[in-house]
């Protein structure tokens, strides 16, 4: 009951737009290390349960584990659309204002970063078990993203959500003739669920269809874009305090910035995200388009 709990009030803000676009990878990642542990506990029960009582908790197994896979689905979107700037924190200036690019390198300096993860988890940070995930935790993962093209996460993704669904929908099948209070329980827990999984995966699809995900901006790992978006930054600090930038960091800063730009111009041909909690108070449905 306490990891359920943990996951809804991690998840309780989405509908009520308690965390900014930018948030959602580090919430994602937190909600899939909850329901991660909750899978775990009820593997656990189910081992030491009786017959009946593990035919009910593989149903609920079933459920925590769907919930799990969405998470990871969420946070694959999230991390990608961070990274190509389609989420984009509300600090980061217009182009030509100078004034703002010192304090955004400084919020985006790791001390600024942690202090952020740590402010907004800080209701975790007293739970003794499960260990709450701490930012360096999260850094790492992030790490692990980051080795893929971004254009994959979007399709692992979409394979995860479909993986997840089938496995749902096998659950139900196997219990379809149950007509108790316990089942009709899961069923209405299931259905928004399933409607939300295949809403994101019908979103991914049409993302896919469209080509944009073909283009080679996307086909770039996740730290090469980070390191792009951080040289382009300080670069443009350094030239607004008046230094110079030696011949070599210059025409890394100029494939940088040709790079940023392309992925900018990808907001006209398709990439742009928005997102809406109306079928399920805790999960988004994204929706791509110019």
């Amino acid at each position: 009951m306490k990891l359920q709990l943990l996951a809804a009030a991690l998840l309780g803000g989405v509908r009520m737009r308690v965390y900014a676009d930018h948030e959602l990878p580090a919430l994602f990642c937190c909600a899939a290390h909850a329901l991660d542990a909750h899978v775990a506990l009820l593997d656990r029960m189910r081992a030491h349960a009786s017959p009946e009582r593990a035919a009910r908790l593989r149903r609920w197994r079933a459920l925590a584990s769907a919930q799990h896979a969405l998470a990871q689905a969420q946070w694959l979107v999230a991390h990608a659309l961070e990274r190509l700037r389609v989420f984009r924190a509300p600090w980061w200036p217009r182009p030509g204002d100078a004034s703002r690019l010192a304090a955004c390198a400084r919020l985006e300096g790791t001390r600024a970063r942690r202090a952020r993860f740590a402010l907004r988890f800080r209701a975790l940070a007293a739970l003794g078990s499960p260990p709450p995930l701490t930012f360096d935790a999260w850094c790492a993962a992030q790490q692990q993203l980051d080795a893929c093209p971004l254009a994959e996460l979007f399709d692992h993704a979409a394979r995860t959500l479909a993986r997840a669904r089938d496995a749902l929908e096998r659950e139900r099948r196997l219990r379809h003739d149950d007509a108790s209070p316990v089942a009709a329980a899961w069923d209405q827990a299931c259905e928004p669920l399933a409607r939300v999984m295949v809403a994101n995966a019908v979103a991914l699809a049409r993302l896919q269809q469209g080509g944009v995900l073909e283009r080679p901006e996307l086909h770039v790992a996740g730290a090469l874009a980070a390191r792009h978006r951080s040289a382009v930054l300080q670069a443009d600090v350094d030239l607004a305090a008046g230094k110079s930038l030696g011949r070599r960091r210059k025409k890394d800063v100029e494939r940088a910035r040709g790079w940023l730009q392309a992925v900018d111009q990808l907001a006209s041909d398709g990439l742009r995200a928005s997102w809406t909690a109306d079928v399920h108070p805790h999960w988004p449905v994204y929706t791509f388009g110019p």
